[in-house]
C-alpha cells in the first residue's frame, strides 16, 4: 500500500530500487509458497496494486516466476477468489499491449475467460470487472476509488484496439452454444458497459 500510494504521488524515488526488488521478490514468494490461505490473499492484494501503480514490472521476474504467479492465480481464481481474479484483471496493466496476442497479456486476459465454468453470478460481475480493468486500464469506472491521493490522477496507457478486442471477444462468446459461456459472458457484458460504456469505442459497439 505505502510503495503503491507513493508512486500515486510520483515519489517513488524515496525508496531505493533494493528495497523495491526485495519486496517483489518476497511477495512472489508468500504468492508461491504460503500455505495460509489469508497470507496468500494478501500477497495477491498486493501485487494486484503494484501492478496499478507500476511499482511492477516485468522485467523484475522471470518468464518461470511469471508463470507461477499465473497458475497460482488461476487455481484460487477457480475457486471463487475474488482477490485472485481482480489480480489477473490488473497485471496486465504492466505487460505491453500494442499486439494483444502478447504472450503475457493474452494468457491473462485467457485466464479470466476460462473461468465461465463458475456457477455464481457475483463472481462473474468480479470476472467482467477484472477484464474491464485488463481492457482500459484507468478508463476503468472501477478503478476510480483505487486512487484515493490528493493528485493527479493517471492517464491510461491501454490502447484502444485492446478494448475492442476483449469488446468483440465478449459479445462474440455472448452468442456461444455452451450456456454456462453464454450466461457468464452476458455478465461480463453487462460489467463492460458499466465501465466502459462512457467510452466512444464501447459506445459505437452498443448502437
Amino acid at each position: 500500500y505505502i510503495l503503491s500510494r507513493l508512486a500515486f504521488r510520483n515519489m517513488r524515488s524515496r525508496v531505493p530500487s533494493v528495497h523495491i526488488d526485495q519486496f517483489v521478490h518476497t511477495i512472489r514468494d508468500m504468492i508461491e509458497n504460503a500455505r495460509d490461505s489469508l497470507l496468500r490473499r494478501s500477497a495477491q492484494l498486493a501485487i494486484g496494486q503494484l501492478s496499478l501503480s507500476k511499482i511492477l514490472s516485468p522485467s523484475m521476474l522471470s518468464d518461470a516466476e511469471w508463470k507461477v504467479i499465473k497458475e497460482v492465480l488461476v487455481r484460487d481464481a477457480k475457486a471463487e477468489s475474488e482477490v485472485a481474479i481482480m489480480a489477473l484483471g490488473l497485471l496486465p496493466a504492466i505487460f505491453p499491449k500494442e499486439n494483444t496476442g502478447d504472450s503475457h497479456f493474452s494468457t491473462l486476459t485467457e485466464a479470466l475467460y476460462d473461468l465461465h465454468e463458475i456457477r455464481s453470478p457475483e463472481i462473474h460481475f468480479t470476472v467482467g470487472e477484472a477484464l474491464s480493468n485488463a481492457a482500459a486500464g484507468w478508463d476503468s469506472k472501477s478503478l476510480n476509488l483505487e486512487f484515493d491521493v490528493d493528485s493527479e490522477s493517471p492517464n491510461s496507457n491501454v490502447p484502444e484496439q485492446v478494448l475492442a478486442s476483449v469488446a468483440d471477444t465478449i459479445i462474440a462468446k455472448c452468442g456461444a452454444p455452451k450456456p454456462s459461456l453464454k450466461r457468464a459472458s452476458a455478465i461480463w457484458l453487462l460489467s463492460l458497459v458499466k465501465n466502459c460504456g462512457h467510452l466512444t469505442l464501447m459506445q459505437d459497439r452498443l448502437r
